[in-house]
């Protein structure tokens, strides 16, 4: 929630990008509710988050553009029952993912 609720007060979302079954256990889900609407890094990746920060602060068409899409994404989920709609959704692409499969990494994007 803490990223469709900055997303609706107008601030850019930086978000991690899930690399693999580990990632996915442990937190994937939130660049599937970013969507495109939000820069991705991946964590394991050296320096990944200062490059996502300063493409931000550099590039302020981008940083409107994210701010201004980050809106109309969370206004997809404007009330209880679509936001649960919403989380059955993303849930479900993971489950169907087989996050726990070692010779078939996930690969939801």
């Amino acid at each position: 929630m803490p990223v469709l609720e900055a997303q609706a007060a107008g601030c850019p979302v930086i978000a991690w990008q899930a690399d693999g079954p580990d990632d996915m256990l442990n937190g994937g889900a939130i660049h599937e509710i970013a969507g495109s609407n939000g820069a991705l890094y991946i964590p394991k990746r050296k320096g990944a988050l200062s490059l996502a920060l300063q493409g931000l602060m550099k590039v302020s068409d981008k940083r409107t553009n994210l701010v201004a899409n980050g809106q109309v994404r969370a206004r997809e989920f404007v009330g209880w029952d679509a936001t649960a709609d919403r989380w059955i959704q993303v849930l479900k692409r993971i489950e169907a993912c087989n996050v726990f499969s070692l010779e078939q990494p996930c690969a939801i994007r």
